[in-house]
């Protein structure tokens, strides 16, 4: 995707996130893509995050000082029906 303020390209991806009280779409961009897949399966900690309406659905996004770092927390279960 080409942005319009920096006119470079970037890479963007979506990833299914949850926790016990629900999941979400995270859009994902450049370095962030390869980040959640090394951490796939681990519980994370999401900091500076927020949601947005994108094509009518809550996304999760990181702010421009947000971060995904590991957790020290554990997810038993994932609450899969919203």
């Amino acid at each position: 995707m080409s942005s319009r303020i920096d006119d470079r390209t970037h890479r963007v991806a979506e990833a299914l996130v949850g926790d016990e009280t629900g999941t979400i779409l995270m859009t994902l961009w450049d370095d962030n893509i390869d980040l959640l897949r090394e951490k796939e399966g681990s519980t994370i900690l999401v900091k500076n995050g927020y949601i947005g309406v994108f094509r009518n659905s809550l996304r999760l996004n990181l702010g421009r000082y947000g971060s995904i770092e590991d957790s020290s927390e554990e997810i038993t279960e994932v609450n899969e029906e919203n």
